[in-house]
């Protein structure tokens, strides 16, 4: 499809090398056991991410989607380098399994910060409220990339919470965020879905 969709397109290459990119970034994020390659790869993902929404350089609607995207983010993605941090430096240990035995002997303070900066990390690769905005303008990206965001890249943030459940179960007030954010989100996501008379914000909603 996406060789189809890109045949008239002014510079496929990079676009191939940037959606290659993209899924091995995230298959890393996926798969990797040390918070080193975690971070890096999800900053990696979320960099690649937005430089395809904004692959037609001479929109300008599109380079301004981009830095939505890029702005969202950075501030996840500071949060989730903070959290892996905190967390490694905790354990003495940048293993990821080492790293989550430890965390629930940190003290109540760090893990309800911990906790937040996880969901914060979450609620921006998710598009959550305040975040939703980088989601609903990336309707410049390309069509396949579109189709491979809403397949699975929106949901990374449910991934990492779910990864890093051992943290959350420390940290209540942290949880009860993350469910008022989703609620929120989905009452969001309703109304834009309501009301957009385009189909692909429609759909984005």
């Amino acid at each position: 499809f996406s060789l189809r969709y890109m045949r008239a397109d002014d510079s496929p290459a990079r676009f191939f090398a940037a959606l290659g990119g993209l899924v091995v970034t995230v298959l890393a994020t996926l798969f990797t056991g040390n918070l080193v390659v975690l971070g890096a790869a999800w900053c990696a993902s979320g960099w690649l991410l937005a430089g395809l929404i904004g692959h037609s350089a001479d929109w300008s609607e599109a380079r301004a989607a981009a830095r939505r995207a890029r702005l969202a983010f950075l501030i996840g993605d500071t949060a989730l380098l903070a959290a892996l941090g905190i967390l490694g430096w905790n354990a003495a240990s940048v293993e990821l399994d080492a790293a989550l035995a430890a965390a629930t002997i940190l003290p109540p303070l760090a893990a309800h910060a911990v906790a937040a900066l996880l969901v914060v990390a979450a609620a921006a690769r998710c598009a959550l409220p305040p975040f939703s905005g980088w989601l609903l303008s990336s309707i410049t990206a390309p069509t396949p990339v579109s189709a491979l965001m809403h397949a699975g890249l929106v949901n990374a943030g449910g991934f990492l919470l779910i990864r890093f459940a051992p943290v959350l179960e420390t940290a209540p007030l942290a949880r009860a965020l993350a469910v008022i954010l989703g609620l929120c989100g989905a009452i969001y996501g309703i109304g834009i879905m309501l009301v957009r008379p385009d189909v692909k914000r429609s759909l984005a909603g």
